[in-house]
């Protein structure tokens, strides 16, 4: 397993932990300190998405695919972004946001990822 994979596993584990924390009213942190291990996985995953695009273009790939991994991988991971700052803002009653609009982000990700899946070229290599 690769360090990514290790910090994706890390940061959902102790997420998950705080979560169940705080539910359990054990901790009394606000839901927006709660959320801080998916944010900091949002941000080195932001990181190494734009790291690995621009490693794809300077190593002589073609610019349009590693663009393309840029543009969709970036937007799977800002709306999850929102979507986790809404929602802890909703939970704190720090803000009137409604559900609905805190979960439209996930709503977005769905619609592209079926967008992505219709334009995405198929390759006969499985």
């Amino acid at each position: 397993m690769n360090f990514g994979g290790v910090l994706f596993c890390l940061s959902l584990l102790i997420g998950t932990i705080f979560i169940g924390l705080r539910l359990d009213n054990t901790i009394d942190w606000d839901w927006s300190t709660v959320f801080i291990p998916f944010w900091v996985f949002d941000a080195l995953f932001g990181y190494f998405i734009l790291s690995a695009s621009l490693r794809l273009a300077f190593e002589g790939q073609r610019l349009t695919k590693s663009m393309y991994l840029l543009i969709v991988n970036f937007m799977y991971l800002i709306p999850y972004f929102v979507f986790r700052l809404m929602l802890a803002r909703k939970l704190d009653n720090l803000n009137s946001v409604t559900y609905t609009k805190a979960f439209g982000p996930l709503f977005f990700i769905g619609i592209f990822s079926i967008i992505v899946t219709i334009i995405t070229p198929t390759t006969d290599n499985y």
